[in-house]
């Protein structure tokens, strides 16, 4: 199938693709979706645009490269009649169902596509598998029907929304088509904060974990991976978390430190950002929030995104800690 579009979530599964024997123009979809906004009714070029502006900022690369990235896999998709067909290859996790209903978003608002699309979903990591594996995930190719796309169409507008309840919302629906979404939602919204602690599912892991006895960062991200059903978070994103946790009221601390807290740098984001020789621990306020003696949402400064929410500290929503339901804290 040497026509072919195939579009995959990042330069691993493409180079694994590759030397499984597929052949055609493989493209990875390469956005951290459940980081920053993605904001509601933008056309793909301007998503593009927002999405590159928050990844400079954040460090994750420098805007020029990342918005050509982005623009090439925008281009091709935008060119998908001249294929004889597009297949979308990718995983169950949080990071991978994202980009899917984005990309068939995009295609649901499109009249008369005549170009076939295909989905192949598994609950194996590509990028983890062998050449002989890839190939034979193959056989779990569906077509994407009417349906799929419609129920993609109200998956990404509540993703996109505003107000979180609409994600909570999306969990009464019939997601059938796209069986790994419902866990991957129920995934997100527990990065609300809780209501009873002030932490989001990651923050109150890392403070677990941290409770145990202080280690390297590096460590630390490992033993957090094993705590996810289906891993999605990369290491940048890892570190962004515990500067998070290290900033006032400083849940978190450098071991035995010789003078300030935790020092990370973007300059260099594809490097770790921290010493090889560097120690983390648990402060005094991070055991308190732990036991429930302080709670993190009376000291954090809130500025962050889930989906179209943008939660700050005139718009912070968290989960409910006794009904586990969305809810406004103000």
């Amino acid at each position: 199938m040497s026509n072919t579009l195939y579009l995959t979530n990042g330069d691993s599964a493409v180079g694994l693709m590759r030397a499984a024997g597929i052949n055609g123009n493989i493209i990875p979809w390469q956005d951290i979706l459940h980081e920053g906004p993605v904001l509601p009714q933008l056309s793909l070029t301007e998503q593009s645009e927002s999405r590159a502006r928050f990844l400079d900022q954040v460090g994750y690369g420098d805007y020029h490269t990342v918005i050509d990235g982005l623009r090439e896999r925008d281009d091709a998709l935008r060119n998908h009649a001249n294929y004889d067909r597009v297949e979308l290859w990718f995983e169950h996790d949080l990071y991978d169902q994202l980009q899917i209903i984005q990309i068939l978003d995009w295609f649901a608002r499109k009249n008369n596509i005549d170009t076939p699309l295909f989905l192949v979903c598994t609950d194996r990591y590509l990028g983890e598998c062998q050449p002989d594996d890839i190939a034979m995930l193959a056989a779990y190719r569906v077509p994407i029907d009417d349906v799929m796309l419609s129920q993609v169409r109200q998956a990404f507008a509540a993703f996109t929304s505003r107000d979180p309840k609409a994600l909570e919302a999306l969990l009464d629906e019939n997601l059938t088509s796209l069986p790994y979404l419902h866990g991957a939602i129920i995934r997100l919204l527990e990065e609300l904060p809780s209501t009873e602690s002030g932490l989001t599912r990651i923050e109150k892991t890392v403070l677990q974990l941290l409770a145990r006895g202080e280690c390297r960062p590096g460590k630390l991200f490992a033993m957090y991976q094993l705590t996810e059903e289906r891993r999605h978070l990369g290491d940048l994103s890892f570190w962004r978390i515990l500067m998070g946790l290290a900033g006032k009221p400083h849940l978190i601390d450098e071991a035995n430190p010789s003078g300030g807290l935790i020092q990370f740098n973007f300059d260099m984001p594809v490097s770790p950002p921290f010493t090889a020789d560097q120690m983390v621990s648990i402060t005094q306020s991070g055991r308190e929030v732990l036991a429930g003696k302080q709670n993190f949402l009376d000291e954090r400064n809130f500025d962050y995104w889930l989906g179209g929410t943008h939660l700050c500290d005139n718009n912070i929503w968290c989960i409910d800690s006794l009904t586990g339901k969305v809810c406004r804290h103000r």
